[in-house]
């Protein structure tokens, strides 16, 4: 999902990052397949990623985002130029006219910050811009979510998290306030969550839903970790995990060659999946 990796990681993927994904979906095969069928088809696929890294090939354009709304550039001229003042009146105006905090993300600060990546991947915005919108948005966020009005609780609890390896925490913020805005108890633990770490908070806090953001193919190897170590430590009582993000976006099998329960596209999405997901 969107949520489940950064948003401003959308820019253009490294040629490396698309490469390892031919890796994921020889392992998909061989573990699909008969033996000698999958052997065949993991030797096409590694030379094909031998030919693909040769050839220096142009990566993937990166997933559209949601419809922007005019506010968009507004906004995204305020984080651009520092202005968290401007930001947070942009926002506030839309959740005055009666918009929820989720479609503002959704429709204007994800929008703003694809496009600020893109800029930043055309050497158009600083390192030092693309940080400063970064934490901008999610201080903006922070107020919109104080100034929401919360639902009766629906006696869910999720627990969210950005697998080891992955520093891309926007877009799993915005999961978060969307399952806080539909009644669910969430637990956020942020950037580069350690296997055992995560996998010893769900063991004590028992949340329903896991929710795990992965950005890069890499990651991957983090997510079937941690699935396997909560199948490991809690058997039947594992809660059910959904994962998202750019690399999911971008090929959804990954999903489920890691043993995801689900995945989902956005934080709008992933609460909606979320009945469907979570086991009785």
């Amino acid at each position: 999902m969107i949520w489940l990796g950064s948003v401003l990681a959308a820019r253009a993927v490294p040629t490396e990052h698309l490469a390892l994904s031919l890796e994921w979906l020889a392992e998909f095969f061989v573990s699909h397949m008969n033996a000698e069928d999958g052997a065949l088809v993991s030797a096409r696929l590694h030379a094909a990623r031998i030919k693909f890294l040769n050839a220096g090939s142009t990566p993937a354009q990166p997933p559209v985002p949601p419809d922007a709304w005019p506010e968009t550039a507004e906004f995204e001229a305020a984080l651009l130029a520092g202005n968290q003042r401007e930001a947070l009146s942009v926002l506030t105006r839309c959740l005055d006219r009666g918009h929820s905090l989720v479609q503002a993300e959704l429709h204007i600060i994800q929008p703003a910050l694809y496009h600020i990546g893109a800029q930043w991947q055309a050497n158009q915005v600083s390192v030092a811009q693309e940080h400063m919108a970064t934490a901008i948005a999610q201080s903006v966020m922070t107020v919109g979510l104080l100034r929401s009005v919360l639902p009766a609780p629906v006696n869910k609890r999720v627990l969210l998290a950005c697998v080891e390896g992955n520093n891309h925490t926007v877009g799993l913020r915005m999961v978060a306030d969307a399952f806080e805005l539909a009644g669910w108890d969430v637990q956020y633990l942020g950037a580069n969550v350690p296997t055992v770490a995560l996998v010893k908070q769900a063991a004590e806090w028992k949340p329903d839903l896991v929710g795990l953001s992965v950005s890069f193919a890499q990651q991957m190897s983090a997510v079937r970790a941690a699935i396997t170590q909560l199948d490991e430590r809690l058997g039947d009582a594992r809660p059910a995990v959904m994962i998202g993000g750019l690399a999911i976006n971008r090929f959804r099998p990954l999903a489920g060659v890691a043993g995801a329960d689900g995945y989902s596209a956005d934080a709008q999405a992933a609460v909606d999946n979320a009945g469907q997901v979570v086991r009785k």
